[in-house]
């Protein structure tokens, strides 16, 4: 699912997959103690806490990146998100926290199950902390980054 192409020798935006630290993603709301990176490409689900919608995972990255495109699929699209919060350079957050703070982009994922929607790449330059916010049920079973190497 994922390019492990060298962006740094082809100026062109490729899977951030391997600046992952995976080790150190986590999230809020995750239904059966399932982690985020089994998303994040390694073949896993995860899916919002039934009683409680909300769901918001931090990825960590290894080094600072610049992102361009989110890729996004969910194993059940009766539980497909409206919408996504994006917060960078926020290593921690909570329900609260969003209330307040605004997102660095929210995006609309109506018809993008599974595309790579373009990121505005001025907003997520030299990232090394992202929090992602899902505020409807959701499952989700692919996520990914895409982007230039600082």
């Amino acid at each position: 699912m994922f390019s492990m192409n060298n962006s740094q020798t082809t100026n062109k935006p490729v899977s951030l997959h391997n600046k992952i630290s995976f080790g150190e993603c986590s999230g809020l709301n995750i239904d059966g103690g399932e982690e985020v990176k089994g998303v994040l490409g390694l073949g896993g689900k995860i899916q919002s806490n039934p009683g409680e919608p909300e769901l918001i995972l931090f990825i960590k990255f290894k080094e600072q990146v610049n992102i361009s495109g989110i890729q996004i699929e969910c194993f059940d699209k009766d539980f497909y998100p409206g919408t996504m919060k994006l917060y960078s350079n926020v290593a921690n957050l909570d329900f609260s926290d969003v209330e307040e703070l605004s997102a660095t982009e929210t995006l609309n994922l109506n018809n993008n199950f599974g595309k790579i929607i373009t990121l505005k790449i001025a907003k997520f330059r030299s990232v090394q902390n992202l929090a992602v916010g899902f505020f409807l049920k959701i499952k989700i079973s692919y996520l990914n980054f895409l982007g230039l190497f600082v």
